[in-house]
């Protein structure tokens, strides 16, 4: 059974895509090039961040050779530009589906057990507690 074209929209869906087709086979590469995408806008932006961030790579690594898994922990400034990038700009603003296993209350609003949850971590990301940063928009 596919896709009902009629409930999504009126174009039609190439029958490959929706009876059966692997989605989980392709769904990677669109976050992971989108992804690149705001790290060299990032870069672009914020010239001294990736000053620093080659000054880091050239003292562990140097220019002779790629960087390895070994040297992750000596790279403590590059490994946080690559999270500050899932930060700024998340590849998916909201979470997967989660289900409490049991009745809970969460800032005052009940959630009975069962009911299904997304966290919207865009707006995590960017609610401001004073004392982790001053400003979140900013890369």
């Amino acid at each position: 059974m596919g896709c009902r074209n009629d409930v999504v929209s009126d174009v039609p869906y190439p029958l490959a895509l929706t009876d059966g087709f692997p989605l989980h086979s392709i769904t990677g590469s669109d976050s992971t090039s989108g992804m690149m995408a705001w790290w060299t806008l990032a870069m672009l932006a914020y010239p001294e961040t990736q000053a620093r961030a080659q000054a880091e790579l050239d003292g562990v690594v140097g220019r002779a050779r790629l960087p390895t898994f070994a040297g992750y922990p000596l790279l403590p400034y590059t490994c946080a530009m690559v999270k500050e990038v899932l930060r700024w700009k998340p590849p998916a603003p909201l979470s997967g589906m989660h289900r409490p296993t049991e009745d809970d209350w969460c800032e005052g609003m009940f959630i009975p057990k069962g009911t299904i949850c997304i966290a919207n971590m865009w707006h995590m990301n960017r609610n401001q507690p004073r004392d982790l940063w001053r400003e979140c928009y900013p890369f």
